[in-house]
């Protein structure tokens, strides 16, 4: 079976959808070696293109344009040219991972859809843009063959929000990366904490600062929270310091907050490991998500969980974390004030975290994504 993939957008990015491709990638080629991959990719500047060597194997062949993904883009939607099969040659499925736009093929095509978020949340969205978006996600998994989504949740979605028959979707959850697990060396974690100034006890987010992430609906749990505690830790924010980032470093100052919060800005996963193992608490109030990666990085680590009780997040943590209502700032603050004052709550939160987090593998989720491919090229 010749498979297509599209994998341009991981030159570019390591977390979110750029990260499930990746993780993909690596794992299809290292369970099996029977079929034969193409796959393509596109840069100009920019681009890390050390990444396209790292996926060279005896049984993939890499297409790399050098073309700006817009004007690539571009000659899809208004020309449908260049055909798939005309860069990569005849295929029996192709994937694209990622619905961001159309792109023409007479193949049998595979789409991963990981959220709705712009028709949950149209408020946040001008009306072009959202016209736009349903417009191409109709076309695209209308034509598709099979497609694939994190939760049952992001499933239910598309069948409602999009009109898709559910015996199109499959249900394929994500992994955790090996790296993120629980380490005993404290030394280091210091280390790697002093790095973003880190100095004191703390409960971490991470994530960007895009409405559904409920970023301030965690300030004011917060500051509820350090005004109803003897505890004294900080609020760390990870997350790239996009446009949105201004508005709650802002806000966390109306708070009276600004002494309390420390925002790192952009943090490599190395890193990243080191401070979730380093946090007492992490805590994702986020309205909604097709998966979420935070809680179950933090579930591996050993870090305590409070999570959202909406959208996909109950399917990821299952037990192994608190949930409450992400509109509630009083709850979030009273289950943290909880939590940080019960070592022994801690422990079993951690307990369950790191056995919850066993059951998300990247082999898992490759083996699962070729069954589909397979049923794309048989049927």
């Amino acid at each position: 079976m010749k498979i297509g993939i599209d994998a341009r957008i991981i030159l570019y990015q390591r977390r979110g959808g750029a990260h499930y491709i990746y993780k993909l990638l690596e794992s299809l080629f290292a369970i099996e070696q029977d079929n034969k991959y193409r796959i393509l990719f596109s840069y100009f500047r920019g681009a890390d293109k050390s990444v396209i060597d790292h996926f060279k194997r005896s049984n993939v062949k890499t297409k790399a344009l050098r073309v700006p993904n817009r004007i690539l883009t571009t000659c899809w939607e208004k020309f449908s040219f260049p055909s798939i099969e005309l860069l990569l040659g005849k295929l029996d499925v192709f994937h694209i991972p990622y619905c961001h736009h159309f792109i023409p093929t007479s193949t049998e095509l595979i789409v991963t859809i990981h959220d709705l978020i712009p028709l949950r949340f149209p408020q946040h969205f001008s009306k072009r843009s959202l016209d736009g978006y349903t417009r191409m996600h109709r076309k695209v998994l209308k034509k598709a063959k099979l497609i694939i989504t994190d939760s049952q949740n992001s499933k239910n979605d598309i069948v409602e929000l999009m009109g898709i028959d559910e015996k199109k979707i499959k249900v394929i959850m994500l992994g955790v990366d090996e790296r993120f697990k629980q380490t005993g060396d404290k030394e280091k974690v210091s280390r790697y904490l002093s790095k973003y100034n880190i100095n004191s006890k703390y409960i971490l987010f991470v994530g960007g600062p895009s409405e559904n992430k409920n970023v301030s609906g965690l300030l004011k749990g917060y500051k509820i929270f350090r005004e109803n505690s003897s505890q004294n830790h900080k609020l760390v924010l990870v997350g790239k310091k996009s446009w949105g980032y201004s508005k709650i470093i802002e806000e966390a100052k109306d708070l009276g907050l600004e002494r309390d919060i420390i925002v790192t800005g952009y943090v490599s996963d190395e890193d990243l490991v080191y401070i979730y193992n380093g946090a007492d608490l992490l805590v994702h109030p986020s309205l909604y998500e097709g998966f979420g990666f935070p809680p179950l990085e933090a579930m591996a680590c050993g870090v305590p969980v409070v999570a959202s009780d909406v959208s996909s997040i109950p399917e990821v943590v299952g037990d192994a974390a608190i949930l409450i209502d992400p509109y509630n700032t009083e709850d979030l603050a009273q289950v943290i004030i909880k939590v940080i004052d019960d070592s022994s709550l801690r422990q079993e939160l951690t307990k369950k975290g790191l056995q919850r987090a066993k059951d998300f593998s990247w082999e898992r989720c490759a083996r699962e994504t070729l069954a589909v491919y397979q049923q794309a090229a048989n049927s």
